[in-house]
């Protein structure tokens, strides 16, 4: 895995940060193999972090969903340290729908003899 360049704190999350950030998540035991992500970026720092001139951690959220268990997930991961700072699976609700599940629906619809009866 390549080194990340360390970025202004309130940068856009880049490619490379959210590869990174996946592979870290990846790596944790988190999820299965079978997970997908809809969105990433990075966490806004804490009101007043930058005025101290202190080092801010860069922190990427990642929010999917993993059908081995069924749920959507929420996690933080910290690019400082290299490690997942908090980790949820969603009880309630789900990611937000992807172009994956559009094609899955799709892919559905169109086996479905009645619907295709009705289209015609």
């Amino acid at each position: 895995m390549s080194t990340v360049a360390p970025a202004h704190p309130l940068d856009d999350a880049s490619a490379a940060e959210l590869e990174r950030a996946v592979a870290i998540l990846g790596d944790s035991g988190n999820l299965s193999d079978r997970a997908f992500f809809a969105c990433g970026h990075r966490v806004e720092p804490p009101p007043g972090a930058l005025a101290t001139g202190a080092d801010v951690e860069r922190t990427i959220r990642l929010i999917g969903h993993d059908p081995a268990t069924g749920k959507s997930f929420d996690a933080h991961v910290s690019l400082t340290s290299g490690t997942v700072a908090g980790f949820t699976l969603v009880d309630k609700g789900q990611a937000p729908i992807t172009g994956r599940d559009v094609a899955d629906v799709y892919g559905v619809l169109f086996e479905n003899e009645d619907y295709l009866a009705a289209l015609a």
